[in-house]
């Protein structure tokens, strides 16, 4: 299912099952005067720095990292069951 939902107004969210949630972020950038532009800017830029964006962007990296692995190990089973006689 995908839902989309503009974050500006306060809402509350949670998941009342047994399946994971993957909420992906979408950041869209609105014209603003330049102080504005600035500040948004300098806060964008904090925010890659912190917790919230480190940790994903780290689990993002095991995960990819764990997949190539897997497509490897996968490709090696499937060459040696192809040069069995």
């Amino acid at each position: 299912m995908i839902f989309v939902f503009d974050d500006t107004y306060k809402h509350e969210v949670s998941n009342n099952t047994d399946d994971e949630r993957v909420v992906l972020l979408w950041h869209v950038d609105r014209p603003m005067k330049t102080p504005a532009r600035l500040l948004h800017k300098l806060f964008i830029a904090g925010l890659k720095k912190s917790s919230f964006f480190k940790s994903p962007q780290k689990n993002m990296e095991t995960f990819e990292d764990r997949f190539e692995q897997a497509t490897r190990d996968a490709a090696e089973t499937l060459e040696k069951m192809s040069t069995r006689e």
